[in-house]
């Protein structure tokens, strides 16, 4: 209709007439035209400014970038701080300090679809009021380049994971952990604020009452087709039982490091090292899944990191095994959640015929979020419970013998998520049939 209201000169002719007249009239004539024009031409004479790339589309991504990076510097600095409280008398004979990082991380995946722990939990609920709305801005903003924009984003988390480890442990070993919480709570208000300014929707300049409404949809509604695709079941599999591993080495590496041995200041080296390869990760991962099935990165993303467990940390006794195993699982593992935008994009291609996939991607999304809180989260206190505290190290076995259950637990669950690869047999045959 957009195209017949553009070629018909006889339409046009009173329109360039109703421009002409007063500034009343030609008010009232634009109001008219609203009224009159459906949600084609409506759409066509709105011009919102370009996806994939402009001034607007990457000063967004920056002021996601500079809030991203400070909401993951604590998470991914939680194994100095579990390796203090561990060794603090007030703390150390607490079986609930796994739990405050798990928390942390968790609590925002859990919270996504929905907008005593007390540390983790209210860190994790600011995290996912401020998280969530950067997912649905930055999805208006890029399309075709989603991924790449993914990739970029998350590797603010590695950024920040470089730093604040190193500057965490020292203001530990210093000042204590009052004064190095308040000093990064600081922090976050005053390298985030700006960010937050910058941040600013595709849609923003256009007033509310002409804006395109989505269908309104239920959770439940919208999953309802995907409970009984193998593809969407494969991979909801998939990003729960990595969700158990994904965040041990994390929090357990600054111990293993302390049973061989090593300083302070190496075991924050090895988390500022497995930031900095986060960031090479995620930018591959996104940049990857762009381009080929996203059944491959999936399945290499959790296979690499797993083997990794299994040879480089079990059996590491010195610096040189953890650290070739942090760059392997910040290069894979760590990177893993970037491909979730691409997940939910070739989930939507193959089951939703609506009009409206943006926010189907965005609710799957929510799910598979949620679904990889629940996981984190169970990881603490399952993870408390596979480290014996009062078995002592012993350099001569695996895992130092008291880690040994945590890195056979974190091995089993990478080598479990990798078999999603079995999902390409699926997508095959449908994108041949399709095409044909």
């Amino acid at each position: 209709m957009s195209k017949a209201y553009a070629n018909n000169q006889q339409e046009d002719v009173p329109l360039q007439n109703l421009q002409g007249r007063s500034s009343l009239d030609s008010t009232g004539s634009q109001d008219l035209d609203h009224l009159l024009s459906d949600d084609g031409s409506e759409a066509s004479s709105i011009e919102l400014p370009p996806t994939d790339g402009g001034l607007g589309a990457w000063t967004c991504l920056l002021g996601c970038w500079l809030v991203e990076a400070m909401i993951w510097g604590l998470p991914l600095s939680f194994g100095v701080f579990f390796n203090f409280y561990a060794n603090h008398e007030l703390f150390r004979d607490s079986n609930s300090i796994p739990l405050i990082g798990t928390m942390a991380a968790g609590v925002a995946y859990l919270g996504m679809p929905f907008v005593n722990v007390f540390a983790g939990f209210v860190y994790g609920l600011g995290w996912v009021i401020c998280y969530t709305p950067q997912m649905f801005i930055i999805n208006e903003w890029f399309v075709e380049k989603r991924g790449l924009a993914y990739g970029i984003l998350f590797g603010a988390s590695g950024v920040s994971g470089m730093i604040v480890p190193i500057a965490v442990g020292w203001m530990l070993e210093r000042y204590g952990f009052r004064t190095a919480m308040r000093v990064y709570a600081v922090a976050v208000v005053v390298l985030s604020g700006p960010g937050l300014l910058l941040i600013r929707t595709r849609a923003a300049s256009v007033p509310s009452s002409r804006r395109a409404q989505p269908e309104s949809r239920t959770v439940v509604t919208t999953l309802r087709p995907y409970a009984t695709n193998m593809h969407f079941l494969i991979m909801a599999a998939a990003v729960f039982i990595q969700g158990q591993g994904f965040f041990l080495p994390n929090m357990y590496i600054p111990t293993f490091a302390e049973g061989l041995g090593l300083s302070t200041s190496s075991s924050s080296g090895l988390l500022a090292l497995l930031a900095l390869f986060q960031v090479f990760g995620q930018l591959w991962q996104g940049w990857v899944s762009d381009k080929v099935n996203i059944y491959l990165p999936l399945s290499i993303s959790a296979l690499l990191p797993g083997l990794g467990a299994l040879l480089l940390w079990g059996p590491a006794r010195d610096y040189a095994y953890l650290a070739f195993f942090v760059v392997l699982w910040g290069l894979f593992s760590a990177s893993y959640s970037v491909l979730f935008t691409r997940m939910c994009s070739f989930l939507t291609e193959l089951v939703d015929e609506s009009d409206d996939r943006e926010s189907v991607n965005m609710i799957i999304y929510s799910f598979f979020n949620f679904e990889r809180g629940v996981s984190i989260v169970l990881s603490g206190p399952i993870s408390s419970w596979l480290v014996d505290q009062s078995r002592p190290i012993n350099l001569e076995q695996y895992g130092l013998g008291r880690y040994a259950s945590v890195t056979w637990f974190t091995t089993l669950c990478m080598l479990g998520s990798s078999l999603v690869g079995i999902g390409w047999l699926w997508s095959r045959p449908k994108k041949e049939t399709s095409s044909g």
